[in-house]
């Protein structure tokens, strides 16, 4: 019983991190993220938003960072995750 409660308990700062981790990212960032869950590469983003491959690059090594993930494929499960979370 004491270990449930617990497993709550870090289920709900674990939610309360992530979402914290959301409202991190910027604007610009948010966009970003949205073209590489829909499978857009680095050039395309760039492309799309009118900046450099170099900006790309930095904006996805930001969202990287602030959601802790090291690819696109977790960084869109966990952007997806939390966006069901926050529902």
């Amino acid at each position: 019983m004491l270990i449930d409660f617990f497993l709550i308990a870090l289920k709900i700062i674990t939610i309360g991190m992530v979402l914290e981790n959301i409202n991190m990212l910027t604007n610009r960032e948010l966009e970003v993220l949205d073209l590489l869950i829909q499978g857009y590469n680095n050039n395309e983003i760039s492309q799309k938003l009118m900046i450099t491959n170099h900006t790309t690059k930095a904006h996805i090594t930001s969202i990287y960072n602030k959601l802790n993930v090291c690819n696109r494929v977790q960084a869109a499960v966990k952007y997806i995750s939390m966006q069901q979370q926050k529902a």
